[in-house]
């Protein structure tokens, strides 16, 4: 395979997003856009007026969600509530502009990839530290210590299991050592803080990331970089004291509540939901009512999501909220399908990302909610790259 020269040159918004997800790990507010904004507004405008007047589906997809999810946010049993907590919104969306309309994806993937990869190598490298200075500690009471707009609970780790895809894609294609280095130091950090924090859901989503990046290699290749990354895993889990191996056998019956509280909390209103974030509220008022048998953990605390992405989105914004959402994912993988025959270059960026919404769907099953940056910043950058390739006719 032909190896892509990183120094080539970058659009401007796409530097722009390199230096916002540089400080995202250690800081974020809702004006931290304007660093991309800014750096954009640099960029020459005017060119290619053909392409910019056009929709493309996945385009649309997005525009549709987005209006379904605000029509939800207005007819919220608490407005206030699903107001506050969609805060980030109206900003990860003018990211996704940026990403969907000014950046060019031949030139900007590598730069692209890097930003992530990047992003989580530091957010790794504060997890480390974490523990190195907080010895002794729990890992949520780690992860609370670092104090990074990222990382709220151990499973908000899935973020670098994620970011892996992105990470091996300049691992095998840069022609930078540097470039490549940091890719593997990525990679190779996240999977020590994985381990450490003890999120089976984050190392079960590294596996799905790296199956679905190599499932069209040769058998013998996939049975060898499979082979040697759970090899990687167990090294790490027994370096570490196998922390990852005793938590292996604990049933999570504690969702099984919130599961069936969402699920309530759809009824009562299936078309467009009881409002975005609302959750914790219902769960507690629901808690009142029903009992389970001894078997099954009841967490009392005051819940924000239900732990299932499909489910937050039904309960909070019905089926029309579900329903634009998963079709943002099928015209984004029928794009990426359309690749599949594609220059080199254009197969690379095929594998990558469907391997990371493959993981990203397998993680909203247990644990992702709207209610976190990390979600928000990788989904719309995502859905934003494939939405340039469409509008620009790849």
């Amino acid at each position: 395979m032909k190896r892509i020269n990183f120094f080539e040159s970058n659009t401007k918004p796409a530097i722009g997003f390199f230096l916002y997800m540089l400080i995202l790990p250690f800081y974020w507010s809702n004006f931290s856009f304007l660093i991309i904004v800014a750096v954009s507004a640099l960029a020459p405008h005017g060119h290619n007026e053909k392409n910019n007047k056009r929709i493309g589906r996945v385009n649309l997809s997005v525009i549709v969600f987005a209006t379904i999810f605000a029509i939800s946010i207005l007819s919220s049993d608490t407005i206030s509530t699903s107001l506050r907590f969609s805060a980030a919104w109206p900003s990860c969306l003018i990211i996704y502009y940026v990403v969907a309309k000014q950046l060019d994806y031949q030139k900007d993937w590598q730069l692209f990839c890097l930003s992530f990869s990047l992003c989580a190598f530091f957010s790794s490298l504060l997890c480390i530290l974490g523990f190195y200075f907080n010895y002794g500690m729990s890992p949520s009471d780690t992860i609370d210590g670092i104090r990074s707009p990222l990382f709220i609970v151990p499973n908000d780790t899935i973020f670098l299991s994620l970011v892996a895809p992105l990470s091996i894609s300049i691992l095998t294609t840069s022609k930078q050592i540097l470039i490549r280095l940091i890719a593997a130091a990525s990679i190779l950090t996240s999977l020590v803080v994985v381990i450490a924090v003890e999120s089976r859901t984050a190392l079960i989503v590294a596996i799905v990331c790296v199956a679905a990046y190599i499932w069209n290699y040769r058998s013998r290749h996939i049975v060898i970089y499979l082979s040697a990354l759970i090899a990687a895993i167990v090294t790490v889990d027994a370096i570490l004291g196998f922390p990852i191996y005793q938590k292996l056998p604990v049933i999570p019956s504690s969702r099984i509540p919130l599961l069936h509280s969402s699920l309530v909390m759809w009824e009562a209103s299936p078309l467009i939901g009881g409002g975005p974030f609302t959750f914790a509220a219902h769960y507690q008022r629901f808690l009142e009512g029903v009992t389970y048998p001894s078997w099954v953990v009841v967490d009392t605390r005051e819940i924000p999501w239900p732990h299932n992405l499909y489910l937050e989105l039904l309960s909070g914004s019905g089926v029309l909220g579900l329903a634009s959402f998963l079709s943002i994912i099928w015209f984004a993988l029928s794009k990426l399908r359309s690749l599949k025959n594609q220059d080199g270059h254009s197969r690379v960026i095929m594998k990558a990302l469907v391997a990371l919404i493959l993981g990203f769907l397998a993680a909203a099953v247990v644990e992702t909610t709207l209610l976190r940056i990390w979600v928000l910043v990788l989904f719309f950058a995502i859905i934003g790259f494939i939405a340039n390739m469409e509008l620009k006719r790849i």
